[in-house]
């Protein structure tokens, strides 16, 4: 046996730099956000925490809650206060250590995990994702106030350099004057950010109430201190000029989801099936009438209509586990379906933002929790029917499911007890009215008359579409769809005009398209760069990299339809290791930095034969195979 003497594998030993393991620490923090928004969620989510914790455990406390959120684009700041608990100077100075936090991990009166914020890591990420941020905090009408800057090039630096320090600051908000508590934190964005965001003061007020703490969704009306909440949202835009909202807008905002159902013409159910409770069939008047159906129900509801109270033939089911998850997890429902998948960019699709691709609201599974919309959208699972699976939003409020670190993903559990609520709402309720709602343009699910009519419409539109132009190949036409790209990059791939990639799998239908080997070491002599007889190659240093196995390859017609994926978080950067596309499509006003390695030495940066373009996404990069440059610079077209 192996004798050694007892140690805490909580403390470093000595000779260890500390400041190694923090920075390593810090970089994962920081990689653990994805999201465009990510900033404000934690600016918002640490404010309602603060004032959930005044306002809610000692209801008796005066005055109402207060959320003030300042976007300055002409400076790229945002500023969030609240007069909330607040920090004495003790708590203030702990409070941007990684993983410290002292918020209550649940509530002793209910039992029910109700705050947000338990890893003690987002002003930890505020402070070093960002090159300044500023603080100040009052308790007890004692202030501190400091300020950290040059966060973000501490990290990105390699060596090991003295970390920057919170000073002293006279960072202090008219907001907290006269309150004895609260907190203000801003935070310097960067105008680029905004720039690129492009939003207007109502596409900040959808971000505020359906993407953070802000919006506050509490179906089951477990806590209701929100109820007197008051959220002030004010924008500055690039020349320092205050915006005011549009038309039936207030800068004052309640601290409440906005539902989609604010925005179109939409049946709810509940109510509809109570004015008219013995009709099977609906009446004339209330046929092909509305955009959307839905529901909103509380645990007692979902209990009634799903599990009929209990009610189940077969107590080994999986329905009746279902039922048990219901029971012990107190979940709440809103729920809509649509007349089709065109209402999420023809009715919500609104004047917000000058890049037209962000919306709010999307087909999927949005899980609350702690009243906080949390983690990726999920895509519901439907074997049957499966087109309507983009017709159907669910949010879904599970007071105690716990997010994994970064908020990614749930528990198996947790993904199947979801799955199962919408695939049954949608099967069970929803299409049992569908008459209800507004003829579908395109029917789901083609007739035979319908296959055929489109059949011989894709015939005559191919044959009009421009020849590609060269008599190697055996794919004639110019790409049109995404699957003309991925059979022509597979002929380019199979005739070793790109070289280097395994195609193992592709489904256009999938999340991601393709699934790919990447060899350096097989024939690695054929991949190296010659500008006349290989000008697609890599430079030898490129070469001794390891060979890649397993990797997501994402097919597009234009670069402009992915990053289209990503702003909308159907798609993640980090999981595309490669991107196969026919052209750049419309990429102006999108903020993308796109390098054309085709032009002088920039061949040098290629990572992999073929690689015509990198595309930068903070905080990596993605290599681009343009096959319209390839087909030019191979075939001089």
């Amino acid at each position: 046996m192996y004798d050694f003497e007892p140690f805490v594998p909580l403390v470093l030993p000595s000779g260890i730099d500390p400041l190694i393991m923090a920075k390593a620490n810090i970089r994962g923090v920081l990689d653990s956000y994805h999201g465009d928004w990510d900033f404000l969620i934690e600016l918002l989510q640490n404010a309602v925490d603060a004032l959930d914790l005044k306002f809610n455990l000692t209801p008796s406390v005066l005055g109402n809650p207060e959320i003030e959120i300042l976007i300055n684009e002409k400076a790229g700041t945002i500023r969030v206060s609240d007069n909330g608990i607040g920090m004495d100077e003790e708590r203030a100075k702990l409070a941007l250590y990684p993983n410290f936090t002292d918020k209550p991990y649940s509530r002793s009166a209910t039992g029910i995990r109700s705050l947000r914020g338990h890893k003690g890591v987002g002003l930890t990420f505020l402070a070093f994702a960002f090159n300044l941020l500023r603080y100040c905090s009052k308790k007890d009408n004692v202030l501190f106030s400091g300020e950290i800057s040059g966060g973000r090039s501490w990290v990105d630096v390699e060596d090991i350099t003295e970390p920057p320090k919170v000073k002293p600051s006279e960072y202090c908000p008219e907001f907290l004057e006269g309150m004895p508590s609260g907190t203000s934190v801003e935070v310097l964005v960067g105008p680029e950010f905004f720039q690129r965001a492009g939003m207007n003061w109502l596409g900040w007020n959808y971000v505020v109430r359906c993407l953070t703490a802000a919006g506050y969704c509490d179906i089951n009306e477990l806590f209701t201190w929100n109820k007197k909440a008051k959220v002030t949202l004010k924008l500055i835009d690039v020349n320092g000029v205050r915006v005011h909202p549009s038309e039936g807008y207030k800068e004052e905002l309640p601290m409440e989801y906005m539902y989609p159902d604010q925005l179109m013409k939409c049946c709810d159910l509940d109510s509809y099936r109570a004015k008219y409770p013995n009709r099977i069939e609906p009446i004339k008047a209330e046929q092909h009438k509305y955009d959307a159906l839905y529901v909103k129900w509380d645990t007692d509801k979902i209990e009634e209509v799903l599990f009929n109270k209990g009610n189940l033939d077969d107590q080994q089911s999986d329905k009746y586990g279902h039922y048990l998850f219901t029971r012990s997890h107190i979940p709440s429902v809103y729920a809509m379906f649509t007349h089709s998948a065109r209402v999420w960019k023809d009715l919500l699709d609104v004047a917000y933002s000058n890049d037209k691709r962000r919306r709010f609201w999307k087909a999927g599974i949005q899980v609350v929790t702690q009243q906080m919309p949390t983690g990726q959208i999920q895509e519901v699972s439907l074997p049957y029917r499966a087109g309507n699976k983009d017709r159907f939003f669910m949010l879904i409020d599970l007071p105690d499911a716990k997010p994994d670190y970064g908020r990614k993903g749930f528990k198996a559990e947790v993904s199947s007890y979801v799955n199962f609520i919408a695939s049954e709402l949608i099967q069970e309720y929803f299409l049992r009215h569908r008459i209800l709602l507004k003829p579908t343009r395109v029917a789901h699910g083609l007739t035979s008359i319908d296959a055929e009519a489109e059949a011989d419409s894709r015939i005559a539109q191919a044959v009009m579409l421009p020849e590609l132009g060269v008599e190697k190949l055996c794919f004639k036409k110019q790409p049109l769809y995404e699957n003309d790209v991925i059979a022509l990059f597979s002929e380019l791939a199979a005739r070793e005009y790109i070289r280097g990639f395994e195609i193992l799998s592709v489904s256009s239908g999938s999340q991601y398209d393709g699934v790919v080997n990447y060899r350096f070491t097989k024939n690695s002599d054929r991949l190296i760069y010659n500008p006349t007889n290989n000008p697609l190659g890599l430079t030898k240093a490129h070469l001794g990299q390891r060979d890649l196995f397993g990797k997501n390859l994402e097919f597009k017609k234009s670069l402009s339809e992915l990053i289209n994926d990503f702003d909308e978080e159907s798609k993640s950067a980090q999981k595309v290791r490669f991107v196969v596309t026919w052209d750049e499509g419309d990429l102006e006003g999108s903020g993308i930095e796109l390098i054309n390695l085709l032009d002088g030495d920039n061949y040098e940066r290629r990572e992999f034969h073929g690689q015509t373009h990198e595309l930068n996404m903070d905080p990596g990069t993605i290599p681009v195979i343009m096959l319209k440059s390839v087909v030019g610079l191979l075939f001089n077209r």
